[in-house]
């Protein structure tokens, strides 16, 4: 198993456990502890590679090695025989389970190369592409951001994918890197999409994970970039169908090579156009079941009878609901059972349950998705606080499991069959307040100024106090991706989205903001006098090119600023003449012989002139 963050040392043992024939095990770096040590009992795990050494306390963790990443690798220059059965499992990733437990995928090689050769085929990979590698690895997409580029000879770029979601943290690294293809959550496209600007190396940018809304790539398209939407389960390896974007109507496409999707009625027999039903995959890419579970096997992995070929043998019944449109693609019509999609991750609702129900005190519970405000809502019955309850559970879900929402009752409503009333139990919710913390003193300073932005965010009048969280308020992901940009502008303050994610009450949002403000900026440093540097080639052909055409200015970049208002001149001179004091290039000089040489020192000379009549 390996449980690290993205970056080469995973990647690196990736290939080197699939060298040896083994399986591997994707476990995320920020996953509790209670819930690695069930992860790595259930897949009988050999050995860990992780940099959280204190695994090595956990109980399943005491009779294998926990081994640190690699600090180095050694490069191969020779072609490494490697001879692995096709149906032999490559890696068991785990979902949520409705029962409680997490359910171990088994995806053998066949269909991973299968998926690996179809996507370089549909989205013409070559050597010259370079991948954006920011899905967690125990998400399925990550396959597909490292595995088919690699397969083919092009390169791979690792990245932290919470440091993306920071303000300007995502453009930098798709443009430093010169990225051509991006596989990305609906969330992190909508955030590029907002943010595009002067990518001209990106041609192809993936969604999938979730469902994909027009205003989280219309800007891509109009600059030219090639958008798809894909579906499927990790059940189907990564993918089962793709839908290239062309207009705000977004479907889930047609099936991929390989592949055959069905819309099944309650007795599994196929309906026609226009007629809702249950999905069902089969192919190529279907999985060879849930580990150690015949029981859920049995119930989502059936016999084919639409079958055309031997892999066509088994038929996977997604639970998601769908029909086929008068142009023969899929549209997704959601979820027939008690999973939700929450950012791209799998929530099963009885998991999650489950969990509430093994905190002692706790008498009966339910939870529940709010579609109108997108949250995960929780709430139960016993004497037990709900800082406990949150606590027992964070303990033992990911953060994308845990709810946005709690409430505590005397006494859970009920039917008159003796059954959970869920109309009447939403209703008394919805009168009670979510909870935010205690009463406190009122807030000042900036903790109010950040309440403020809060409010505005989450679009409601609602009590905040120190202690107050974020998401129980109501706030999701997409709402702290705007707070940030808010921070940024208003506040002057550009955080890390990863700290705000693991601790998200108003004391913490406070305490990150007051460290922030208080790095100043660096002093404006002279550069050091007496040295020259020599061009680059780049450089050197472009002020070659410029003399030879006679052109002054040929690489120069205008641009016009609007005031309205007085202009200062001499301020307007002196921040030039700082901002040319702060850069080396700024204050250098070309010479013949390819160097650029520090230029006598001197006060920026402008010249101003009056211009009218500008459109």
């Amino acid at each position: 198993a390996i449980c690290l963050d993205n970056g080469w040392p995973a990647l690196a043992w990736v290939y080197a456990i699939w060298l040896e024939s083994g399986v591997y095990v994707p476990i995320d770096h920020d996953t509790p502890r209670a819930r690695v040590d069930a992860l790595v009992a259930s897949a009988c795990v050999r050995f860990l590679v992780s940099d959280r050494m204190e695994l090595q306390d956990i109980e399943a963790c005491r009779r294998l090695p926990v081994l640190p990443p690699p600090s180095s690798v050694a490069r191969i220059d020779t072609h490494v025989d490697c001879s692995v059965d096709p149906d032999s499992i490559a890696y068991i990733l785990y979902t949520s389970g409705s029962t409680g437990k997490p359910k171990g995928v088994m995806v053998p090689h066949r269909a991973l190369s299968e998926y690996a050769a179809q996507f370089v085929a549909y989205f013409d990979l070559s050597d010259a592409d370079t991948v954006l590698q920011q899905a967690s690895l125990a998400f399925d997409a990550s396959f597909e951001e490292f595995v088919p580029v690699l397969a083919i000879g092009g390169a791979v770029v690792p990245w932290n994918r919470y440091r993306l979601l920071e303000p300007a943290g995502l453009l930098p690294v798709l443009r430093h890197f010169d990225v051509s293809v991006v596989s990305l959550s609906p969330v992190v496209m909508g955030e590029l999409n907002r943010q595009f600007d002067d990518l001209p190396r990106l041609r192809v940018a993936i969604s999938g994970g979730d469902v994909l809304e027009w205003t989280q790539c219309d800007r891509l398209l109009a600059q030219g970039v090639a958008v798809y939407n894909t579906y499927g389960p990790t059940e189907a390896t990564i993918c089962a169908t793709y839908k290239q974007v062309d207009g705000p109507r977004i479907t889930l496409g047609l099936p991929i090579r390989n592949t055959n999707v069905f819309v099944l009625n309650e007795h599994g027999a196929r309906i026609g156009i226009g007629v809702p039903g249950q999905l069902a995959i089969a192919g190529v890419g279907v999985a060879q079941g849930y580990l150690d579970d015949p029981q859920a096997t049995a119930l989502q992995f059936r016999h084919n009878p639409f079958a055309t070929s031997p892999h066509d043998a088994t038929l996977y019944l997604t639970g998601d609901r769908a029909m086929f449109d008068g142009s023969g693609e899929m549209v997704f019509l959601g979820r027939s059972d008690d999973q939700v999609s929450i950012n791209g991750y799998r929530v099963e609702l009885r998991e999650v349950e489950a969990g509430i129900a093994t905190c002692p005190g706790v008498e009966n519970r339910a939870v529940w998705f709010d579609v109108a405000s997108g949250r995960l809502m929780a709430c139960y019955s016993g004497q037990v606080d709900i800082e406990t309850v949150k606590a027992h559970l964070g303990a033992r879900l990911p953060k994308h499991m845990m709810p946005h929402g709690w409430h505590r009752l005397d006494a859970m409503p009920l039917t008159q069959s003796g059954k959970l009333d869920m109309r009447r139990l939403r209703e008394l919710c919805a009168e009670q307040a979510i909870v935010s913390g205690t009463v406190g003193e009122a807030l000042s300073g900036l903790a109010s100024r950040i309440a403020a932005l809060w409010r505005e965010v989450l679009q409601r009048d609602v009590d905040i106090t120190l202690d107050s969280d974020f998401f129980a308020l109501g706030g999701t992901s997409l709402k702290l991706l705007e707070l940030l940009r808010l921070y940024a502008d208003r506040l002057n303050a550009l955080c890390a989205l990863r700290p705000l994610l693991q601790d998200s009450t108003l004391q913490s949002h406070v305490a990150l903001l007051e460290s922030v403000q208080s790095q100043s900026m660096p002093a404006f440093a002279r550069f050091p006098p007496a040295e020259r540097w020599p061009a680059t080639p780049q450089q050197r052909a472009m002020i070659l090119e410029e003399r030879a055409s006679g052109i002054t200015g040929l690489y120069n970049v205008p641009a016009v600023l609007r005031w309205t208002g007085r202009l200062d001149r001499r301020r307007f001179a002196l921040s030039l003449d700082i901002l040319r004091k702060r850069h080396a290039l700024l204050q250098c000089e070309w010479q013949v012989d390819g160097m650029f040489v520090r230029a006598p020192e001197r006060q920026a000379d402008l010249t101003f002139e009056s211009a009218t009549d500008i459109d």
